[in-house]
């Protein structure tokens, strides 16, 4: 999908993150895949992001279809579709672009954050591919979805509208109503999903942080990506990622645990 903003966003952010503390990003590999069609291709749209106008004349707000390098893994390595995780950069069919898959989707670039996406905005993501990517049959479902998804990464934790004038992130026109009510149901659903964690939660679901074009500072548009799934297309439902300082306690507390039981087992035999 074309844009007509070009700039550094994901470069920020990455700083960002490190800023925060988050360290450099672990990514579990890098894919190159060749954009090859749109659905749907909708036209007339006009967004507003940071209340700068983003016309979509002749673009798409939904499914992108790849095909990708017989190099990559699985399932990388032959047709997948994505949705945009960015409204920042641009993208366009017949390209090849490269992406770094990040598994940790907690840590992906997010605008509103100006930084890492964090645990909130994932978990609300996750909840929406648990809760709805596998039911999406119509223009409206996939235009939905991913109005959904900018919502996430544009606006803040709450903010669960897609078409309200005083969001910084918002449609303008040139959305039909069922669309806009599916998105503005959907979010509401996975925040509070996400407030109470409870519910569905994704946990395939990844980030796919587009590469500068060598020789260039251009960066194509962040992708967010999940499986097809055996059963039917029924989502793994498994426990909420858990941020590395979490995981490090976590990890203490058990070492500290093992400790003690060592302990009083030595005792016992003396």
């Amino acid at each position: 999908m074309k844009s007509i903003f070009r700039n550094k966003l994901a470069v920020a952010c990455v700083a960002a993150a490190a800023s925060l503390g988050f360290g450099a990003r672990a990514h579990a590999e890098t894919i190159t895949a060749d954009l090859v069609s749109e659905h749907p291709l909708f036209q007339g749209a006009v967004l507003s992001l940071s209340s700068s106008s983003v016309s979509q004349n002749g673009d798409v707000i939904g499914q992108l279809n790849w095909v990708g390098s017989s190099s990559n893994s699985q399932p990388f390595n032959s047709t997948f579709n994505t949705y945009c995780l960015d409204l920042i950069d641009g993208i366009g069919i017949g390209n090849t672009y490269t992406f770094d898959v990040d598994p940790a989707l907690s840590t992906a670039p997010r605008a509103a954050a100006g930084g890492p996406m964090g645990t909130e905005a994932a978990l609300e993501l996750q909840s929406l591919y648990a809760n709805r990517f596998t039911a999406l049959s119509t223009d409206d479902d996939r235009i939905a979805f991913q109005l959904s998804i900018w919502s996430v990464v544009y606006n803040q934790f709450g903010q669960n509208m897609v078409d309200n004038a005083g969001l910084n992130f918002h449609v303008v026109s040139g959305v039909d109503t069922t669309a806009l009510s599916e998105a503005d149901n959907w979010l509401a659903a996975a925040y509070n999903a996400a407030l109470t964690n409870t519910g569905k939660f994704d946990t395939n679901v990844v980030a796919l942080e587009a590469v500068a074009a060598p020789g260039t500072g251009d960066f194509a548009q962040d992708q967010i990506f999940v499986e097809d799934l055996p059963g039917n297309g029924v989502p793994n439902v498994g426990v909420p990622e858990i941020n590395s300082s979490a995981a490090g306690s976590l990890a203490v507390l058990l070492l500290g645990t093992l400790a003690v039981i060592e302990s009083r087992r030595s005792r016992r035999k003396a």
